[in-house]
């Protein structure tokens, strides 16, 4: 269940490789082209037809035909061409009135690469669906082709978003960030929840019988290119009727909770539709809060972490809108932190979020550590006062040294053209332990320092650190190193 922060990194430098090999080019009709306002240039090539679109300024994204985005920031403008780089993914491109070219570093001549032409950007209503990065969080219930939507989805789900958004703000504010906080599309003052329906059965999307959350992940994933846009561009969070109702050791089967990042405008977080069942979810906040203190037994059922079955109704409850917001923090760029496994939010700590919404006197409240409040306060869905113009993530280097005393210490050089914001320390080297070790704010634009790592680190005889790096963009690079050299 908790196995759930990834990347995609690699899946943005394969797609290009098979771009370069396989362009599938089309003959180029410049003579139609308006070219005086070359705002949108199209060619057909991996993915269908494709699209640079200038979104914003000097922001501009590729639409790809299969639902895919990209990127690419403009680096110069001339009476004959645009030239655009990919932060991410370090390629170059200048766009030209019937012809496009291509290099993969600054220093590197121009290459031909395929023909294309600037068209009329007005009319592109295919990529209303995309929308601008607002970066306002959508919410999409999921509901697969031989499934009926539940009664009250938009209302439950707004409850649901509601206790979350508060857990965040009332944590982030209280450490001092009184601007922090999430927003949601809205219409009419209701948070809107686009109804997704899959062209497959549950099964298909669960892998019955052999139950694969990630395989899920990625096949909803795959399905909202078509209709709500790219996880690369906006922050989605899914609530997925792929659940069994049948027996099972916990919870449901078919049960998912995963959330990956894409920073700085986008990310994806998915949870099972079970937490909004009647018995678990009502229709108001006020009625939410009193039902966190039901010790109401559910009958053979087990919550996922607890000691023994028939439940009491607020350990599913704290179980499913606690894994939602800890999903949620993966979709925001947050790893886990298990130095206070039963606190923090990204530990299990989120299983015992009751006490964040009562008044009762009872256990400690659930928070987020301090390294990662950092990183929340580097999120653009966060943190209305960042860089939104600023696309190029810092570039970092680290190095570990262990003493013979095996103390590990990490040297770190940082730079970036805006300005560093925070930096994390996370200890990878064994799957049960991975957790966030160290951390602290950045500033300037230039930084080095070496810093020293728990005794924890060097347990296991091997030493796996990745550090996340964030900017006043919210731009994050991350890097991993070993002792002896990085990777």
């Amino acid at each position: 269940m908790m196995k759930c922060f990834t990347s995609r990194l690699a899946v943005v430098f394969c797609w290009f490789a098979t771009l370069l090999v396989l362009p599938g080019l089309t003959p180029a009709q410049s003579a139609d082209s308006p070219s005086a306002s070359r705002k949108a240039w199209r060619y057909t090539g991996t993915g269908g037809t494709n699209t640079f679109l200038n979104v914003d300024g000097k922001k501009w994204i590729i639409y790809r035909g299969d639902g895919r985005t990209y990127l690419y920031v403009e680096d110069r403008r001339t009476r004959d061409y645009v030239e655009l780089r990919g932060p991410t993914t370090k390629l170059w491109f200048r766009l030209g009135d019937g012809q496009g070219f291509l290099r993969k570093s600054p220093e590197e001549a121009w290459k031909p690469w395929t023909t294309g032409k600037w068209i009329d950007a007005d009319p592109l209503t295919a990529f209303d669906k995309f929308g601008p990065t607002d970066y306002r969080l959508r919410l999409v219930y999921f509901v697969p082709q031989d499934r009926q939507p539940a009664k009250n989805y938009e209302r439950k789900i707004a409850v649901v978003m509601s206790l979350v958004a508060e857990l965040y703000e009332n944590d982030l504010q209280a450490k001092g960030n009184p601007k922090a906080g999430l927003s949601f599309e809205t219409e009419k003052d209701a948070p809107v929840v686009h109804l997704v329906r899959g062209k497959q059965p549950a099964s298909y999307y669960n892998n019955a019988p052999k139950y694969d959350p990630v395989e899920q992940f990625t096949r909803i994933g795959r399905e909202l290119l078509e209709t709500q846009g790219d996880p690369e561009r906006h922050l989605i969070v899914v609530f997925a009727e792929t659940y069994e109702e049948g027996p099972a050791e916990e919870a449901w089967k078919g049960h998912i909770a995963r959330g990956t990042a894409n920073p700085p405008d986008g990310g994806l977080a998915v949870y099972s539709t079970w937490v909004l069942k009647d018995e678990f979810c009502a229709l108001s906040v006020p009625e939410q809060r009193k039902l966190f203190l039901d010790a109401t037994p559910i009958p053979g059922r087990k919550a996922f972490g607890s000691a023994r079955g028939n439940s009491a109704r607020f350990e599913f409850i704290e179980d499913g809108i606690g894994a939602v917001a800890h999903e949620l923090g993966h979709a925001l760029g947050l790893p886990h932190d298990y130095r206070e496994p039963g606190v923090d939010v990204m530990g299990n700590g989120f299983r015992n979020i009751r006490w964040n919404f009562t008044s009762q006197a009872g256990g400690q409240r659930a928070k987020f550590s301090a390294e990662n409040a950092r990183l929340l306060m580097s999120s653009r869905y966060i943190n209305p006062k960042l860089n939104l113009v600023d696309y190029d993530p810092p570039v970092i280097d680290i190095k570990l040294k262990q003493s013979p005393s095996k103390a590990v210490t990490a040297h770190v050089t940082m730079t970036d053209d805006s300005g560093l914001r925070a930096i994390v320390f996370y200890d990878r080297t064994g799957e049960k332990r991975s957790s966030v070790v160290a951390g602290r704010p950045l500033r300037g634009k230039e930084m080095s320092f070496e810093q020293s790592l728990p005794p924890s680190v060097a347990e296991a005889g091997e030493v796996e650190i990745e550090v996340f790096v964030t900017d006043d963009g919210g731009n994050v690079s991350r890097q991993v190193a070993k002792l002896g050299g990085s990777k």
